[in-house]
């Protein structure tokens, strides 16, 4: 089977090195990030309309942590993933 899980980002927090990205959304509707490592595709589909005045031949890219809205330390989503568009608060992932 297929799926596709729609989150919005409600938090940016700038760690260092680190962008930190909170979503609306938790281990609790996805676990196979926090049990098994599993990899799943994340796009940014409000930079998407973003991007259409961006020109493609110098792509915009940024390295982002995903982490759920449950606060337990395993709710990750995605740890140093390269995610093409900035992500702001209220865009859809």
């Amino acid at each position: 089977e297929a799926g596709v899980l729609l989150v919005a980002v409600n938090t940016i927090k700038h760690n260092r090195e680190r962008v930190i990205v909170g979503v609306n959304s938790g281990f609790n509707h996805l676990i196979r990030p926090t049990l098994y490592h599993a990899y799943h595709h994340i796009r940014n589909l409000s930079a998407a309309g973003r991007e259409r005045k961006v020109d493609y031949s110098s792509p915009v890219w940024g390295v982002y942590d995903i982490c759920g809205n449950i606060c337990e330390s395993g709710d990750l989503f995605a740890q140093n993933r390269t995610i093409r568009g900035e992500i702001r608060e209220g865009d859809v992932l």
